[in-house]
């Protein structure tokens, strides 16, 4: 189990390398940095999907298993979902400082411009420039968006979906044979 993960991390931080030493970020389209956030998804899919398979141990254990049996179980499998986060975030890290320095940068040139537009009183360029400024401020300097966020918590959602569907070929398999 510890050569995956050591080539899981050491893969998802030569990604984070990479970008963070070759990207040229365009600030207003990190679309290109959507395959980091993919590549962690997948990362953390192994993850979690060890976990779905680990989990029904631990909600449905017979009445004598040990406790500190249990206990462990459940401490391993907190541990992989914490693992899985930390998989997704990683290879996006890299992408994180560029685009944080990239929005940096620009705001430092916009505010510069602004300051130098008020001294020179040319008031036709602040509105466009304030306007701008506003824009870089609420970009998100994170490549991970909402659709990586969303195909992670479907996921999450595959114990859910394993449980469900085991249940009902219980019942199946208990109404066929009787």
């Amino acid at each position: 189990m510890f050569a995956p993960l050591g080539w899981f991390v050491g893969a998802a931080l030569r990604l984070s390398r990479l970008t963070e030493e070759r990207a040229s970020p365009e600030l207003i389209d990190p679309r290109p940095f959507a395959p980091l956030a993919r590549h962690g998804t997948r990362l953390a899919a192994v993850w979690l999907v060890i976990q779905a398979i680990g989990m029904p141990l631990i909600l449905f254990a017979p009445e004598g298993m040990d406790k500190e049996l249990l206990r462990s179980a459940a401490l391993l499998l907190l541990g992989l979902a914490c693992f899985a986060a930390i998989l997704l975030l990683l290879p996006c890290r890299g992408a994180h400082r560029v685009l944080r320095s990239a929005k940096q940068t620009e705001l430092e040139t916009v505010r510069g411009q602004i300051g130098e537009a008020r001294r020179m009183r040319e008031d036709d360029r602040l509105p466009g420039l304030l306007a701008w400024e506003a824009r870089v401020e609420s970009l998100s300097p994170s490549p991970i968006d909402a659709a990586a966020l969303g195909r992670t918590g479907l996921l999450l959602l595959l114990p859910i979906g394993s449980w469900i569907g085991s249940a009902i070929v219980a019942r199946f398999v208990d109404a066929t044979m009787g």
